[in-house]
Parts: structure tokens; sequence; C-alpha cells
């Protein structure tokens, strides 16, 4: 008994580590991380309905290169078991769970037309597998690790639980739904949905008649925008911000033309109306152009015009400077609409830009102010 509980610690902190530099991306984690922690071993083996029970059972073992085909995993127990690049395809796993203080990893292969049925995987580990019509319902996965997969047709139904779960490194493909008809899935704030892999083309790379590059950038939209409301059923708005964000960065992709043009236009300046401090920098940099502008264009003050557009500088860096400052002084308070009196813009150019730079201000004020309540309301 003692041996046993040694054993089971260190595969638990041997499990924990690998999930910590899953989280990270400190270094690159492979099946061989695990596999040392295994007794069995199979390889290449074909399982289907007509073979059985597997006589290796899932305890201390690792499959590598094996294909799982109709096979009915029911009420079955898995103990520090490793799948490497291994397929399954028609099989069905109802009410499975995998052992206190032990692991499960997939690790490549696919995970093709296959149900997951009032099963408790947490902790699971998936990495870099296809996903292809497949679906949990009243599934419990929560802390799991999904890392670089692609999705296709996945399907999360009812009361599923993707509690502090990571998934990051999407690529290929990202089609996923959520159908709740007696129940949501549950999320909480360490729940992470990271970015779409867009320059990631493994999949794409590999045998069009098995992993057949599906990408398609609505789905993906569609996919985030089905993470974000589940956010909101459980009353975690600043996660649903994220997944609008991104959302629109793939929408995005699938625009032509000048809505393409007004979609690049919204992400600079405001992030899609979720990131303030993007507004903030634009206004800025706005301020700090027309500063430099003004100062060749020409501003009239009381003591005088500061014009720099013969490009020297007569009296001296020092007062350069001062007139610099001046010019910004001046920027602002155009930019802002304050227009104090004491300087004012001179010559028709000059005129023309502070104009511009004055409509300018009421947009981004406008549009800084919104974006900024909106996240803070949240």
């Amino acid at each position: 008994m003692r041996k046993k509980s040694l054993f089971s610690y260190l595969c638990k902190s041997v499990v924990d580590n690998i999930k910590c530099n899953f989280i990270s991306g400190s270094r690159n984690i492979g099946p061989n991380d695990l596999l040392d922690l295994v007794k069995t071993r199979v390889e290449n083996k074909n399982f289907n309905s007509t073979t059985g029970i597997l006589e290796e059972g899932f305890s201390d073992v690792a499959y590598v290169g094996c294909t799982f085909k109709e096979i009915q995993f029911k009420n079955i127990r898995f103990s520090n078991v490793v799948f490497e690049n291994c397929n399954f395809y028609l099989c069905k796993f109802e009410r499975c769970n995998i052992g206190h203080e032990t692991f499960m990893e997939i690790f490549g292969g696919a995970i093709e037309r296959t149900s997951f049925y009032k099963c408790n995987l947490s902790g699971i580990l998936i990495k870099r597998c296809k996903l292809n019509v497949a679906s949990f319902k009243d599934t419990f996965i929560a802390n799991c690790n999904l890392i670089g997969n692609s999705y296709s047709s996945v399907r999360f139904i009812d009361d599923c639980n993707l509690m502090d779960c990571i998934i990051k490194d999407t690529s290929c493909s990202m089609d996923i739904m959520f159908l709740n008809e007696s129940g949501y899935t549950k999320v909480s704030y360490g729940s992470y949905i990271g970015p779409f892999n867009y320059k990631d083309n493994y999949y794409c790379l590999r045998n069009n008649s098995t992993h057949p590059c599906n990408k398609k950038d609505l789905n993906i939209s569609n996919s985030y925008m089905a993470f974000g409301n589940q956010y909101l059923k459980n009353d975690i708005q600043d996660k649903y911000g994220e997944c609008f964000y991104e959302s629109k960065r793939a929408k995005h992709r699938t625009l032509k033309g000048m809505k393409r043009l007004v979609s690049s236009c919204s992400n600079f300046v405001c992030g899609y109306g979720e990131k303030p401090y993007r507004s903030f920098g634009v206004s800025l940099l706005i301020i700090l152009i027309c500063a430099v502008i003004y100062l060749f264009t020409g501003i009239e003050t009381k003591i005088g015009i500061i014009d720099y557009h013969d490009l020297s500088m007569p009296n001296g860096v020092i007062e350069f400077l001062i007139d610099f400052l001046y010019s910004i002084h001046f920027s602002i308070v155009t930019f802002c609409t304050v227009g104090y009196g004491n300087l004012v813009p001179h010559g028709m150019v000059s005129m023309f830009v502070a104009n511009l730079e004055i409509i300018a201000g009421v947009i981004m004020v406008a549009i800084w102010t919104s974006t900024l309540v909106r996240k803070m309301t949240r």
C-alpha cells in the first residue's frame, strides 16, 4: 500500500509539473514526459467491436499507434494511460473516469465520430489531436488541457463542465457549439480560450484524406461567440469581451473591400470596442503628429509667430523646444476642442489641419469614453 501511494504521489507531481509547462509554454511537451511512468506499452494494434474487452486494460499502460474502432468504453477507470498517435473512430465513452491522482493523455491522432456521455475526465491532457464530429454530453472535464488541436463539429451538450480548462494554440479548424437544452456548460474565471493560431499549418500539411484542412474563418468567429455566450450564462462578462474580440478578428478575415477597411480601422483604434488603451494611444499619436505639423504650418502667439517651414532654427535648440511645447499645447486644446484663444493657426494650411484635428478629437473622445465605460461596467 505504501509503494502504491508513493507511485501515485510521483505521478501527480510529474503531471502537475507538465501542466504548468503546458500552460506557460515554457517548453515543448511531448508524450515521452509520461511514458516513463507507465509499466506496459502496446504498439500498432487495431481494436474493434469484435475484439471485446481490451486485455491490456487501462492502468499504467501506453498505447502507441493503435486504432480503436466502434469500441464502447463503459464504466472504465483510466489510471496513468497514454494514447500516442492513436485514432478513435465511432467510439463511445460512457460513465468513464480518471483515477484520483492519476493521468490520462491523448497525444496526436484523431478522435472522429466519437461521443462522451456522463464521463468524469477531469485533468485530461489532449494535444495535437484532430477532433471531428465529437460530442460531450453531461461530461465533467474541468482542469483539462486542450493544446494545439483542431475542432470540426465538436458539440458540448447540456451540463458539461469546463471550469479551469485551458484551450489554446487551436489551428486549422475551430467549429465548436454548445447545445443547452436542459442545462449549460460551466466555465470559470480560470477557463482560458486562447487566440486561434492562423499560422500553424500542422494539419494542412498532412494527408488530406485523413486530416483535411477545413479552416473556415466564419466557423472560428461563431465558435468564439459560442464560448462568449457561455461566459455570459456563468455571469463572467469580462471574459466575454475577450471572446468577442477574437470573434471579430476571425470575421475580419472573411470581409472584403470597404468592410474590411472599416474593420481594420476599428481594430486599430479601439480593438473592436474591447481595448480602450488603444483609443488613448491613437489620441496621443494624433496630438503629437499634429503638433509637429503646426511647427511647419505656423501658429500665432501673443509674442509672435511660430513657423519653421524653412527647416532652420535661428534662435537655437532651446527656443525650438519651447516653441515645440507651445505647438503641443495648441494641439492638445484643439484636439479636446477647448480652444483657449491664446494660440491660433497661422495660414490656411494650419487652419485646415486644426479643423481636421477637431473632428478627430470629437470622434476619438467619444470612442475612448464609450470603450472605457463598456469595460468598466463589466
